[in-house]
């Protein structure tokens, strides 16, 4: 059969990009991207069936369009992933690809195509075990016209962590990943640090996550190691991790 790659619609696309997300099953890193119109489609062929498709964004510019970042092939047609994927790479000129570690359909490929990739995120989950115990003067509140503190790596959360008075912390989640799950974010304020009040106030957000009706995920840089040991004692898992890589040709 003969593979092949044909631009296509974002709206063409959509039944295959439903199952795709389906089976990945988890937060979808860079989902935005089509509804911003950061991304192009295309689909998948075999002879002249439609058997997938994919997506390709732009890796450092927006308006290019290098990297194969979204992937699916039907599962009667698996076998020929690789063919449709060197059909990919010519018709669209990507020269790189970039993924989650935990995708079962665009890693293997990723794999094969760029075998050295370096990683730039972690990917956590919501726990599944109850959540550490908050220290009975502190809750989690919905912020008011709370004075807070200058924020440097996260916008002013919809929440804040209260100790006597005192707003230590703030957070929130964002939805413009796909539904229904929900990417956690938080800030403490530097006098504040080192004391686990980043950990109580990553706890009591998960619990307002959920009763809010999603599902709470993260993420943070493969450097941020503060980051990753705070989201690890709130309870939360590590369930992979995004990589990026040149497509070796």
């Amino acid at each position: 059969m003969r593979p092949s790659a044909l631009r296509a619609s974002p709206t063409d696309v959509l039944p295959w990009r439903a199952l795709f997300l389906h089976e990945l099953h988890a937060q979808c890193r860079y989902d935005a991207c089509r509804r911003r119109g950061w991304a192009d489609a295309w689909l998948l062929h075999l002879d002249d069936r439609p058997v997938g498709y994919a997506a390709v964004k732009g890796l450092d510019d927006l308006t290019a369009r290098d990297a194969l970042f979204e992937w699916y092939v039907a599962p009667p047609c698996r076998d020929h992933v690789m063919p449709l994927a060197t059909a990919l790479v010519a018709a669209s000129s990507v020269t790189a690809v970039e993924c989650q570690t935990n995708d079962p359909c665009l890693f293997p490929v990723a794999q094969a195509l760029a075998p050295a990739r370096r990683p730039t995120t972690v990917l956590f989950e919501a726990p599944g075990t109850p959540q550490p115990r908050r220290s009975t003067d502190s809750r989690l509140r919905l912020r008011r016209d709370d004075p807070t503190f200058p924020q440097t790596f996260e916008p002013v959360g919809d929440h804040v962590l209260d100790i006597d008075g005192d707003i230590v912390g703030t957070g929130g989640w964002l939805t413009h990943y796909n539904p229904p799950f929900a990417d956690i974010y938080m800030e403490v304020a530097p006098a504040h640090r080192r004391r686990g009040h980043g950990t109580r106030l990553v706890a009591a957000l998960i619990e307002a996550c959920w009763l809010a009706g999603h599902i709470p995920a993260a993420r943070c840089s493969i450097d941020h190691v503060a980051s990753r040991a705070t989201l690890r004692a709130a309870g939360m898992r590590e369930v992979g991790q995004v990589v990026v890589g040149t497509i070796d040709t």
